[in-house]
């Protein structure tokens, strides 16, 4: 596959944290318009997925993130998966013999770039509306499945699931500290696991 979907069509970044000098590279990009409108805030979710990354010790690497619509999802989930049709969420690693719990530090500095997290956010309205949970909330849970995939967690067995569960949690526990530590947003309801539908892309 290509190196980068990002070439597959022009991004508008999120600008959070332009000027600011930091370790991680994190980009939140999309080509649709009024996110605001189902509850999407592009500087709170990248602000999200770098306590995500930090969480999981990944303070100096990038990560880019693309919100698709319905159509480019399925695209996606054709060509690289053999599925006709839109999903919830694809992930594209860049490192392929990783695994899951592997030390990152000797990694060269070069080279850490963790992959391309891929959502489909009209997918994802409609699981929220139907199960009656914030795309808010929704979406976090989401990212921190795409970073377990990018680490080479999977769910393919239910040992598997159970352990890449766990770290899933850990993160967004350690993500809604990291919030309320550096921000005044309030503390939330202990978090409630919802199903995950989709796994790592075949590639």
């Amino acid at each position: 596959r290509e190196r980068s979907i990002r070439r597959c069509w022009d991004c508008t970044e999120s600008d959070a944290g332009k000027g600011r000098i930091q370790k991680m590279a994190v980009r939140v990009m999309t080509t649709m318009r009024s996110l605001s409108k189902v509850g999407v805030d592009l500087d709170v979710l990248k602000r999200q997925t770098e306590c995500l990354m930090s969480a999981a010790h990944l303070d100096d690497w990038s990560l880019d993130v693309h919100l698709a619509n319905n159509h480019n999802m399925k695209t996606f989930n054709s060509k690289y998966r053999g599925k006709d049709k839109a999903t919830d969420i694809l992930t594209f690693p860049f490192h392929e013999h990783l695994y899951p719990g592997q030390a990152l530090k000797n990694i060269p500095k070069e080279e850490r770039v963790l992959g391309e997290i891929v959502i489909a956010i009209p997918y994802v309205s409609r699981w929220c509306v139907k199960n009656k949970v914030p795309i808010a909330t929704r979406l976090p849970e989401l990212m921190a499945h795409g970073i377990c995939h990018c680490l080479h967690y999977d769910h393919e067995n239910e040992f598997d699931y159970r352990i890449m569960k766990a770290r899933e949690l850990l993160l967004l526990r350690k993500m809604q500290s990291s919030l309320q530590v550096d921000s005044s947003q309030p503390a939330e309801e202990t978090l409630k696991p919802h199903p995950l539908t989709q796994v790592q892309p075949e590639e």
